[in-house]
């Protein structure tokens, strides 16, 4: 288990201020590759600036790169030397620490302070090191299902891009392909296991995932003649089922929704054997149940109540006919629209005002004759005339055949518009003005017509559930 070893530098810290991001705070979470990735991509950027200025480095800079270099890389020795023999991972995890800092830091305008390091520690030795602990992991899998031979190829998988260390490469392939071989013997028994339960349609499944896993080396077995052979065998009875609920729904079929259903048994038979052929003669009596099913419904009314009505009742297994002795339900929809403008009597108030209507001269109180003015209370008389609007439509709603109804709906829509004007004593600044404003008779009559809709909607909706059950 990788140690966590914070570094604090603390005397440097101060150097850090100089770069782009501070490689401490990684340290401190214990991300010691991302600390390393900062520290050089900050001594990067000040080594071009170093250069281009002609200047040498700082003694607190060079000091802060050799103390972080040789705490990181001890810790990371001592923790691969202290691991656990099968502790794979916590050295890779470090052997890797070690690489990233090798090309990280190497042939830079700073690399010769590390020298050391980069010396201690070779790019290939390291790989080398990284690819054997990868082989050594993946050969003391204990292999008990396929599963295990998958992860051996996997982990000499990862130490070959690495390094090709002893016979890596051939463990790999090996270890892949036994995979590919009892990955197909455990679908394969599997599916024997599926034809004794009759479980014919999973076993299909297993018997393609046996031949499919087993591709690369060839075809597994007889994987792809079983698969076939059960394939038709578990659609047959499939079809087979259909087809006798089919049967067994349409002897006693009287309701409109007893044909569907019988329609659908025979259409799933039809469906699951489809590429064998034709099964039977589910096609036609899935047709012909199809047929009998459907509800055919016959509108009379005005064009925008008719498609409201078609569009509520509009299912899979209803068709609009052209004529009532043609359908099964009748719906009729008469309308009577009303329209109405009533002016009120006039109505009249007094109102006063104060109005201006010269000067005097006044003293001020300090000697001061100023002007002030003369006010007159004046008494005038307002009028006011209301006028209201409205349109009613009513509907007369009759069903009869499937569902009878005969029901009343009313719409309505109503607008008001109020006029003001004022006798001659009214002083100037009062003027005639409208309160509101009517709207048109076909505007009302549109709002009139949605309302009544509001109100016949719901009936539809409801007949439209009743008309599913029959």
């Amino acid at each position: 288990m990788q140690k966590l070893f914070v570094i604090t530098l603390s005397i440097l810290l101060a150097s850090c201020s100089l770069f782009f991001d501070n490689p401490e705070d990684k340290f401190n979470q214990g991300d010691y590759s991302g600390g390393i990735k900062i520290l050089a991509q900050n001594y990067n950027a000040k080594s071009e600036r170093l250069k281009k200025k002609n200047k040498e480095w700082k003694q607190k800079d060079v000091d802060y790169l050799k103390n972080t270099v040789t705490k990181v890389s001890q810790m990371a020795q001592k923790n691969i030397d202290q691991a656990h023999a099968q502790n794979y991972d916590e050295k890779i995890r470090n052997y890797k620490l070690l690489l990233t800092m090798q090309q990280k830091l190497s042939g830079r305008g700073y690399s010769n302070f590390i020298e050391d390091f980069l010396k201690q520690y070779p790019e290939e030795n390291l790989k080398q090191s990284i690819a054997a602990q990868y082989y050594d992991k993946a050969d003391n899998i204990v292999v008990g299902n396929s599963q295990d031979y998958l992860r051996k190829a996997k982990e000499y998988r990862e130490g070959i891009k690495y390094f090709n260390y002893k016979d890596i490469a051939k463990r790999a392939e090996e270890s892949q392909n036994l995979y590919y071989k009892t990955a197909a013997e455990e679908f394969y028994r599997a599916a024997q296991n599926d034809v004794k339960n009759q479980n014919y349609k999973q076993a299909v499944i297993n018997f393609q995932k046996a031949q499919q896993v087993y591709k690369p080396l060839g075809n597994y077995k007889d994987s792809v003649k079983q698969a076939a052979f059960y394939e038709k065998k578990w659609r047959t009875l499939e079809a087979q089922a259909n087809y006798q609920k089919g049967k067994t729904v349409s002897q006693k079929a009287k309701l409109f929704k007893d044909h569907r259903l019988a329609a659908s048994y025979f259409n799933s038979a039809e469906e699951v054997y489809r590429q064998y052929g034709p099964y039977l003669d589910a096609a036609q009596l899935a047709s012909s149940h199809y047929r009998q099913g459907r509800i055919k419904i016959y509108i009379d009314a005005e064009s925008v109540y008719s498609e409201n009505i078609r569009r509520e009742l509009r299912e899979w297994y209803i068709d609009f006919v052209s004529s009532p002795e043609q359908a099964n339900l009748v719906i009729n929809l008469t309308t009577k629209k009303d329209y109405q403008q009533k002016r009120d009597n006039v109505q009249s108030m007094t109102r006063h005002d104060n109005i201006k209507v010269g000067t005097e001269k006044v003293d001020d109180g300090q000697g001061n004759m100023v002007d002030r003015p003369v006010m007159k209370n004046i008494a005038f008389t307002e009028y006011c005339q209301k006028t209201v609007n409205r349109s009613t439509i009513k509907a007369t709603v009759r069903m009869k055949g499937l569902y009878y109804l005969n029901k009343d709906y009313y719409g309505k829509s109503l607008s008001s518009e109020t006029r003001c004007w004022f006798d001659r004593r009214a002083p100037a600044k009062y003027k005639p003005y409208t309160k509101n404003s009517l709207l048109s008779q076909a505007k009302l009559e549109g709002q009139a017509r949605e309302d009544l809709w509001s109100n016949i909607k719901d009936e539809i909706k409801y007949v439209s559930s009743e008309l599913s059950k029959m």
